[in-house]
């Protein structure tokens, strides 16, 4: 009988022979004379059957074959297209700030990046609209202080991890803001988060501190040269200096050149119109808004 290469001819005979029983196969051959010589297998390779996947009906009821890969978060799952992927990483780092996910917003940050979303995009539509849900939320007294505080800590990590591209891009600020607590009053909560805030909705803020004098909002107001001039006062009995430094800028012919906002505790729509300010702000969670709308800013 002839018999292909590395195979060894077949024993019909054995398959009858009273040794073993008619119909009854003998016990497998040698692993040298199986027809499978490990002599002869290339390292790495693998032997094992693998069955084909069977084909998917798409909707018209033709048969389509569907790409799968490994996702780290979901296991095995379909393709999804471009646009997909950079909604899904949008959406995630969105929702991790507004948790005040600070271990993992960073890192979302950095995985958007790397996988090739736009700088702007990013910052528009993460880090911006993250806020402003925040700040909604705040309004609507769905979140308290800490979140809120949580949450714009979180949106600097990630904005932290931005800057060098924001830097080397040269992408503009939407509006330049000076901010300072009104001269006599060391709190500054309220400021700080205001301003981390206002940072997340892209505007860039120069932080005065605290116990700010009208000659020092003045100076920066000549060396920045912002769109707008915040002051903020926790005590009623230094909010008169609000008063008292939008006086001093008219005096020194720079308070035409620029927008003023007041806020805080004692603070009230009718006390910031008696000082001649251009609004007023409740809320860490308005204050963006109303700035936003006093600059005409979609």
């Amino acid at each position: 009988m002839v018999r292909g290469p590395g195979r060894p001819a077949c024993n019909h005979k054995a398959l009858i022979s009273p040794r073993v029983g008619r119909g009854k196969r003998p016990p497998p051959p040698p692993a040298e004379t199986s027809g499978f010589s490990l002599a002869k297998r290339k390292p790495g390779r693998c032997f094992r059957r693998v069955p084909p996947r069977p084909p998917a009906l798409n909707k018209s009821g033709k048969t389509t074959f569907v790409n799968r890969q490994i996702d780290t978060n979901k296991g095995i799952g379909e393709t999804p297209g471009r646009k997909e992927q950079i909604m899904h990483l949008i959406e995630k780092l969105k929702t991790l700030i507004i948790e005040g996910n600070l271990a993992q917003a960073p890192r979302a940050t950095q995985e958007a990046l790397q996988a090739g979303v736009d700088l702007r995009e990013i910052i528009d539509q993460g880090l911006i609209k993250a806020m402003e849900v925040v700040g909604e939320r705040f309004s609507s007294g769905e979140l308290y202080i800490p979140e809120m505080l949580l949450s714009a800590k979180t949106m600097q990590a990630s904005l932290n991890v931005l800057r060098p591209m924001i830097a080397d891009r040269g992408i503009k600020a939407k509006a330049k803001v000076v901010f300072g607590t009104v001269q006599g009053d060391v709190h500054d909560i309220g400021k700080n988060l205001v301003i981390m805030m206002m940072q997340g909705a892209g505007f860039e803020v120069y932080d005065l501190g605290m116990d700010v004098p009208p000659e020092k909002f003045y100076q920066a107001i000549k060396t920045h040269q912002p769109d707008l001039c915040c002051m903020s006062a926790l005590l009623t009995t230094t909010q008169g200096a609000m008063g008292k430094t939008i006086r001093f800028l008219k005096e020194q012919s720079v308070r035409q050149t620029v927008k003023v906002m007041v806020g805080g505790a004692p603070i009230t729509e009718e006390f910031s119109a008696g000082i001649e300010a251009d609004g007023y702000a409740p809320d860490a969670g308005s204050a963006v808004e109303k700035a936003k709308e006093l600059l005409g800013i979609r």
